[in-house]
C-alpha cells in the first residue's frame, strides 16, 4: 500500500510540472525523480531511525527546483546542472549569482505546498548547503539531509559517470560520515543502483 502511495504521489507531481509547461520526458523523470527517492529510500534503510517511506517522498521533491530552473532559463541545465556533481559547492555559488536562487529553496516551497513533514522539507531546503553540518542541530532533519545528499551524489555519478573534484569528494564524504555506512553497506547500495542503470 505505502509504494502504491509513492508512485500515485510520483505521478501527481509529473502532471503538476506538465500543468506549468515543464518539458520533462519520463525518462528524465524516471532518472532524475522516482532513482533518487528509491536511493533515498535505500539509504534510510540502513540509518537507524529514519523512515524510509518519508525519505522516498522527500527524495521526489529534491530536484524538483531544477525541473523549475530548467524550465524558466534555457542555458540552466548546461550551466549549472550538469557541474553540480564535480563542483558542488561552486555551482550552488553560481545558481544563486546567475538566477538569483538556489534549487533547494524552489523544492523546499514546492514541498511546504504539497504539505510534506517540517523535517523533510528543511531537508530538502539544506540538501545543497555546503555548510550544512554547521547550519543544522543533531536530529532527524540533519539525518536526513544526508540521506537526501548522499542519494543525489549517488544517482549523478551513477548517470554521468564524472569524476569528482576536491570539493565534490568532500560534500560527499560528509553525508557518509554523517550516517555511518559501511563501505560495504554502500557498494551495495552503489552496484544495485549501476544494475538499475
Amino acid at each position: 500500500a505505502e509504494r502504491f502511495g509513492q508512485l500515485i504521489l510520483a505521478a501527481n507531481l509529473q502532471l503538476a510540472f506538465q500543468e506549468i509547461g515543464a518539458d520533462i520526458d519520463d525518462r528524465f523523470f524516471c532518472d532524475e525523480f522516482i532513482m533518487v527517492a528509491y536511493i533515498c529510500e535505500r539509504i534510510a534503510d540502513l540509518v537507524e531511525g529514519v523512515n524510509c517511506h518519508e525519505a522516498f517522498i522527500g527524495g521526489l521533491f529534491l530536484n524538483s527546483g531544477a525541473v523549475f530552473l530548467s524550465h524558466k532559463f534555457s542555458d540552466y541545465v548546461s550551466g549549472v546542472y550538469e557541474n553540480s556533481l564535480c563542483c558542488p559547492v561552486s555551482m550552488m555559488q553560481k545558481e544563486v549569482a546567475d538566477y538569483g536562487v538556489e534549487h533547494g529553496t524552489l523544492g523546499y516551497i514546492l514541498a511546504t505546498k504539497w504539505q510534506l513533514s517540517k523535517m523533510t522539507c528543511d531537508a530538502i531546503y539544506q540538501h545543497n548547503n555546503p555548510d550544512w553540518l554547521n547550519v543544522m542541530p543533531v536530529g532527524q532533519a540533519r539525518t536526513m539531509t544526508a540521506v537526501f545528499g548522499m542519494a543525489h551524489n549517488l544517482v549523478n555519478r551513477v548517470l554521468s559517470q564524472g569524476e569528482l573534484t576536491d570539493e565534490g569528494v568532500a560534500f560527499y564524504q560528509a553525508h557518509v560520515q554523517e550516517l555511518c555506512i559501511t563501505a560495504d553497506e554502500l557498494g551495495t547500495v552503489e552496484r544495485e543502483l549501476s544494475e538499475l542503470f
